[in-house]
């Protein structure tokens, strides 16, 4: 993921706004939907979407998951599919969160934050 968090703090040290993405890749493995991480970087009026890990001209689609936000209605069905079947998007009621500054706590995922009025 090196590639990735360089590219979005080289373009925010040039002023481009930019983040990283979290979703499943299918186009690496025929029948496989790893999860992978890509760029954004925001041309002034849309989000555009980058795999740095790939060459640009071999036209690899990017993501389901942006598909999905565009309203591709196949891929929410896809979406919905590796939900409802992958365990590991399952994984349970407690989990264990590893932060950058290496401080590893859990979270009840059953509790629920306080709201706001």
């Amino acid at each position: 993921m090196t590639t990735r968090w360089v590219s979005v703090a080289a373009l925010r040290a040039h002023g481009v706004p930019a983040r990283s993405r979290i979703g499943f890749a299918d186009y690496f493995d025929e029948g496989s939907h790893g999860d992978h991480v890509i760029v954004e970087w925001f041309d002034g009026s849309r989000w555009v979407a980058t795999d740095t890990q790939l060459d640009p001209s071999a036209g690899f689609p990017v993501d389901v998951l942006l598909a999905a936000d565009a309203g591709d209605q196949a891929a929410e069905r896809r979406l919905a599919e590796r939900y409802a079947t992958d365990p590991r998007l399952h994984p349970g009621d407690v989990i264990s969160c590893h932060s950058p500054r290496e401080v590893v706590y859990e979270v009840d995922l059953r509790q629920r934050l306080p709201t706001t009025p």
